[in-house]
Parts: structure tokens; sequence; C-alpha cells
């Protein structure tokens, strides 16, 4: 964060445009990455940055680009409701695809540019170098191709002993949840085949594990890998978060659901330590607005104030010498 509201400092001076971009990527679900990232960030410049320099705020503008629907996963009357504070608390959208990027332009379909201090890209994630490099059978998406039992695909047949799980591999959702599940999942089936006596893992290209001679499939200790999406929740800025549930009659929004999100959020910290330093964050954030102490070491005033300070104290060496 530090270093962001150091370019931010940094590109008031020149008055340009804040950019915040999310298009549609490759996968046929758009995640709410880049809309959660416009509002906090809106939110940090109006409200916070405001207080230790009234100007400052007037010299952004936020804009997020959106391909197709702006929170295309969610239900229809959370997406309006979404739209509709989003613009209320000052974040422009335009529905369009980002054809081209320069420097400081950014040329949108229809031949529209912008200009831009600076672009945060939200587009979900490519597979890497490595994972391109590996000889394993790909996906359409060019991520490693497994099994229901997570196992690795090699020549159209699951891998002996060799599992991928994660952004890597499958056609999942690009989702911590989904990595977080799969991470589980696996650990516990290998902890079944291996408190079993004398297991070993066979090398016959079988695909199994043998336990005293016999041999065990992973069908035998685990069933297949199922992901069942438990829901959607997104921070709109405001204090204010959608929560899309399966069942759309348990659907919230407003406040009640920002503080739905917040909880969730809490209870996947792992440690009480951790807990506890969040929940005293957030409380004192929501009394008195974030902490902006650093920040405000690097505002003009306190600047102007230094030069000023450094000028009068070489005035009075100058006189002492004299």
């Amino acid at each position: 964060m530090r270093t962001l509201v150091s370019e931010l400092l940094a590109g008031s001076i020149c008055a340009q445009s804040l950019f915040a971009a999310t298009v549609k990527s490759s996968s046929s679900r758009r995640w709410p990455t880049g809309v959660e990232f416009a509002s906090d960030l809106c939110e940090f410049i109006k409200k916070d940055l405001k207080r230790i320099g009234h100007g400052l705020a007037e010299d952004f503008k936020i804009v997020l680009v959106e391909a197709g629907e702006v929170l295309g996963t969610f239900d229809r009357d959370l997406r309006q409701y979404a739209s509709g504070n989003l613009q209320k608390i000052g974040v422009e959208i335009k529905r369009a695809a980002v054809e081209k990027v320069y420097q400081h332009e950014v040329v949108l379909s229809g031949g529209e540019r912008l200009d831009y201090g600076l672009l945060v890209w939200s587009t979900g994630v490519g597979p890497t170098p490595l994972t391109l490099k590996l000889p394993f059978d790909k996906t359409k998406q060019k991520r490693i191709a497994v099994d229901d039992f997570l196992r690795v695909m090699i020549g159209g047949k699951p891998a002996d002993g060799l599992y991928a799980i994660g952004d890597c591999a499958g056609t999942l959702p690009q989702l911590a949840a989904v990595a977080e599940r799969q991470a589980k999942y696996l650990a516990e089936m290998l902890n079944r085949i291996m408190k079993e006596p004398r297991t070993t893992i066979s090398r016959d290209g079988q695909n199994m594990v043998t336990v005293e001679g016999q041999p065990v499939y992973c069908s035998d200790v685990a069933s297949p890998f199922k992901y069942r999406h438990l829901g959607s929740m997104v921070s709109i800025g405001g204090r204010k978060a959608l929560v899309d549930l399966p069942y759309k009659r348990f659907n919230m929004k407003g406040f009640l659901a920002w503080l739905v999100w917040r909880s969730a959020y809490l209870t996947m910290i792992g440690s009480f330590r951790s807990r506890l330093y969040v929940m005293l964050n957030w409380s004192t954030s929501f009394l008195f607005g974030r902490d902006l102490t650093y920040i405000a070491n690097a505002t003009e005033a306190k600047a102007l104030k230094d030069v000023h300070a450094g000028v009068l104290k070489g005035e009075c060496a100058a006189e002492k010498s004299m």
C-alpha cells in the first residue's frame, strides 16, 4: 500500500487521471477483483487522502472498464445494485474491451482513448512459462490436465503418484477456495494411503499404490474430487457488499452483507493473534479512518515545511560564522 500511495501522490502533481481496469478474461466466468480494487481505492482517495490535503482527491479519477456485465456471475438484482453504488461513490464505469495499452493511453473497443497515470490490470491468471514447458497433457486454457483424483494426465492416462492442484491445473475457476479444497482433499487421500501398513508407490505404470503386494487404487481410499460453489462475496465501497448464494432468497446486499463479508474473511485468517490484530485494525479504521501517518510525511505541506526549516538553519549557521 505504501508503494502504491507513493505512486498516487507522484501522479497527482501532474493531475493525471487514475485508471483501474478489469476486462474479459479467457475464462467464461469473471471475478470481482477489479470491482473491489476500484471501490476501495476510490474510498481511500476521496475519504482518507482528503483528510491530509483537500486538493489531492480532485486530481484523481477512477474508471472501471468491463468487457461484459459488471459482476456478471452475480444475480441480476445484485449487479444493478453494485453498478449504482459504484457510480454513487465516484467510480466511472465503461462497458468496453481494452484493445491496446500504451505508456499513458488505453485504446478501447470502438476507438475511444483514455489517458491514465496508473493502470491496474485485473484480467485473470494465465499459465506460467514453467507450466507450458512441462511435458503433460494440457487443457484448452493451457493448464495441466488432471483426472477426477487430481492426478496429472500424460498421453491420455493418469500418471503414477503425480498430482497437480490450484491455478495451474484443471478447468475449475482459479480461486483460492478451489485450491484450498483441492489441497485438503489431496492431503486426506494421501494420508489414508500412507497410513496403510507397508505402503509403497507402484512403478508398474498402473497408476496405483500397493499394500502388502495388493493393488490399491485412489478410488479405494477416496471419492473423486468435486467442487461445489458455495457462493460469492464482493465489497463495493461505502461499507456495502454483495453476498450471492446458490439459494437466491438468501442473497444479501448493503451494510449487512458487508458485515458478513468481513466476518467470512476473518475466519480464513490462521492464528487467533492475527485475527485479533485484524479486528482491532478494522475497528480503528471504521471509527477514525485509515492511519495515514506515513502518507502525511509525503505531503506538499510537510515537504515545504522541511525545506523552510532547512533554510532557517542555514541562515542561522551563516550568521554564527560571521
